[in-house]
């Protein structure tokens, strides 16, 4: 009597890998979502990318081995659990935008309210406040619902220039990038 190809699966090859995966991106996602641990994600992202591409790689290699001895049902699933590992390690690309999102999210009103105070004089509504006080590369988030802090210090309004006036932001020696609406990430470069 024969046994059914789905039966002779051996357990070893279902959960252990979904475990691994799980556990690697639920320390991703802790690591990722704390700002100011960028390096500790990064070195954590490497190394279970390499771990999570070396299984999927034997994995792979297993798949390939059943389907030569015609055992389809196997290398299906190994298939199915490698596809499951390289998806892990995808996930961790978006993982690492979570800390700038707690972050924003911690000044977020501080942001609004600081720029509701400002003087209704016509000028830009500009507010900027720093996340990272304690090194000479500063970084941080500003609310410009005008837009011209990611244009060229030519290319600014001179009310713009004016508001900036005496802060980092009348130098040149900062960049900034669109986070989401009128919300701006901005660091210094280390410039003072």
């Amino acid at each position: 009597m024969r046994v059914s190809d789905a039966s002779t699966v051996p357990r070893w090859r279902e959960r252990p890998t979904t475990l691994l995966a799980l556990f690697v991106l639920a320390v991703g996602l802790i690591l990722g979502s704390l700002p100011g641990w960028e390096l500790c994600f990064a070195a954590w992202a490497a190394l279970a990318g390499l771990a999570l591409f070396a299984t999927a790689f034997g994995l792979g290699c297993c798949a390939a081995f059943e389907a030569c001895r015609r055992r389809g049902q196997h290398a299906r699933r190994d298939l199915a659990h490698a596809g499951w590992l390289v998806a892990a390690v995808a996930l961790f690309w978006p993982m690492h935008y979570l800390s700038h999102g707690v972050a924003l999210a911690s000044v977020f009103s501080e942001l609004n309210r600081a720029a509701a105070a400002l003087p209704n004089d016509g000028g830009p509504r500009f507010a900027w406040r720093e996340t990272d006080e304690y090194d000479d590369e500063n970084d941080g988030y500003a609310y410009d619902p005008s837009g011209q802090i990611l244009l060229p210090r030519a290319a600014r309004s001179p009310a713009w220039q004016h508001r900036v006036e005496g802060t980092l932001f009348a130098k040149e020696c900062w960049h900034a990038q669109h986070v989401v609406g009128a919300y701006y990430r901005w660091d210094n470069n280390g410039c003072s």
